[in-house]
């Protein structure tokens, strides 16, 4: 199964560390930060030389008093004086540049395909997979589907909350089967039937992940939303 490049996840989780000691602190600069390991000390230098999306600077023991709000590096300094701590600034719009870079990028490559297995990628537990190898008795029109919104995600959907999501027209369906599938022929009931199928594949815990709508007669097509790895669910 493929995988994202786990330069964009560290990265990723580093920024939205960053943000929310930043909403604590509200300001943007001087930001306390402990790296966990000499892994996340490489990845900060990353952000910093190759991003600059971040500044930092080694904190101790002698210098926090030259810095602005030291008493916020303190009490970490006090529980481990021999720790490296860091004050972080951010530097924009380059932090949100690589923020947005690196959601962009988890949001197209944490799911996928691997010959007929729909994988998603999550923060916790085991990978989502649905196998659609049909058994016997069983259409691959559900497989055929999924492949279809699936593609169309990818290229349009748009990231909100930690979903992905997109208005999938029957038009678009219907052009996607005639490329992949010209032998299948696609109409309404097709279309009803083969998404009735999808939905039965997919468990409660599936459900709660992948979102397939009945059609928006309002806007014209079937809303479908995945829910990606950004956060822990």
């Amino acid at each position: 199964m493929k995988r994202y490049e786990p330069i964009y996840r560290e990265c990723y989780d580093l920024l939205q560390e960053l943000n929310k000691i930043s909403f604590a602190k509200q300001r943007p600069n001087y930001l306390p930060l402990n790296p966990k390991d000499s892994i996340q000390s490489d990845y900060l230098d990353y952000l910093e030389k190759e991003s600059k999306a971040i500044k930092k600077t080694i904190v101790t023991v002698k210098n926090f008093t030259t810095f602005q709000h030291p008493f916020d590096f303190l009490p970490p300094l006090q529980k481990n004086p021999n720790s490296i701590l860091l004050s972080v600034d951010i530097i924009q719009p380059n932090f949100n540049n690589r923020l947005k870079e690196c959601e962009n990028y988890l949001a197209k490559e944490s799911f996928g395909f691997d010959e007929t297995k729909f994988w998603l990628n999550k923060i916790m537990g085991k990978d989502l997979v649905i196998d659609f190898n049909p058994k016997e008795g069983e259409t691959t029109n559900s497989f055929c589907l999924m492949k279809a919104l699936v593609e169309y995600i990818k290229e349009v959907g748009e990231l909100n909350n930690g979903w992905l999501s997109v208005i999938v027209p029957p038009e678009e369906i219907k052009k996607y089967m005639s490329l992949n599938y010209p032998k299948i022929n696609i109409g309404v009931d097709w279309l009803k039937n083969s998404k009735g199928n999808l939905l039965k594949k997919l468990t409660t815990i599936d459900k709660k992940l992948i979102i397939i709508k009945d059609y928006d007669n309002q806007r014209k097509g079937y809303p479908f939303s995945i829910k990606l790895p950004l956060e822990s669910t």
